[in-house]
């Protein structure tokens, strides 16, 4: 009898430990949101309200509004208790979060290796951008509204293929010497070069 007992008290010790290291994680987790959200420059209560600050890290991270309802399926489906759709909405809750991720980590200056990161371990992630005084949010950087899915390459493709372009049209426009090479100036009749004349 006093053995079940002393094991009643030891399962209850390892209970009341794993509870309070739960409560502890979560506390720092709080606090840790609230810093990054902060360095962002949104208001540090938005971090601890369910869903909602869901929908500010989806702001944080320059998102497309939709990018927040797939963060919160998993959670609805479960709640809802819909069969069969439930394993599919935790698999997009994750990829959204995942590209929150990839987002954030460019939006603080973090390169490829800080997204897998972020991505990976949320928890080590966030408390480095929090905490790292060198870590700044920079509201400037573009991102992707549709983060890792909609490459910003395209935008600098077209750019540069705009100013290929532009630099074609600019030479094409350009008149030069036809004996020496030179370049002319658009209503020069001789070569300032050679002196020949020009057609």
């Amino acid at each position: 009898m006093e053995d079940y007992e002393s094991l009643i008290a030891m399962f209850a010790g390892v209970g009341i430990l794993l509870l309070l290291i739960v409560l502890a994680v979560c506390v720092f987790q709080i606090i840790v949101t609230w810093k990054v959200y902060k360095k962002a420059g949104k208001q540090g209560w938005e971090a601890i309200i369910p869903f909602y600050s869901t929908w500010v890290l989806n702001e944080i991270a320059g998102l497309n509004w939709w990018w927040f309802l797939i963060s919160i399926s998993g959670v609805i489906i479960n709640i809802l208790g819909i069969p069969g759709l439930s394993q599919l909405a935790s698999l997009a809750s994750l990829l959204a979060s995942i590209n929150m991720s990839y987002n954030i980590a460019k939006k603080f200056n973090k390169d490829g290796g800080f997204f897998i990161l972020l991505a990976l371990v949320p928890v080590v992630g966030y408390a480095i951008l929090a905490f790292n005084d060198s870590c700044k949010y920079d509201s400037s950087i573009e991102v992707s509204n549709n983060g890792f899915f909609n490459s910003t390459n395209s935008n600098t493709t077209s750019t540069s293929t705009s100013n290929n372009t532009t630099s074609t049209k600019t030479n094409s426009d350009s008149k030069f010497c036809h004996n020496c090479g030179a370049k002319l100036g658009k209503t020069e009749k001789f070569c300032s070069s050679c002196g020949t004349k020009q057609d």
